[in-house]
């Protein structure tokens, strides 16, 4: 899921300009998402809106993974209790 978005933000510099290359596009959209920080890659000034957009994108995607595991444990321990198992 994190990959897909991240290369929906990639394709979105590119048909916007925003930046040269696939490669280019795909590493600044895996860097803004992550809040990385480490690359050297910058948009334009006119395109800084757009690159905090994705990275609080990002956050929400995070979050909403963490949410969905913690959904999933708690069902398969709950599931788990009610049957007899060890839960741990």
């Amino acid at each position: 899921m994190h990959a897909v978005e991240a290369g929906i933000w990639a394709f979105a510099y590119r048909f916007l300009g925003a930046l040269p290359d696939k490669r280019s596009a795909m590493l600044y959209s895996l860097n803004a998402m992550t809040s990385y920080g480490h690359i050297n890659l910058r948009l334009d000034d006119h395109w800084h809106l757009l690159g905090a957009m994705e990275a609080l994108n990002g956050w929400l995607l995070f979050g909403l993974s963490t949410a969905f595991l913690f959904a999933v444990i708690e069902r398969v321990s709950s599931h788990m209790r009610r049957h007899g198992h060890d839960a741990t």
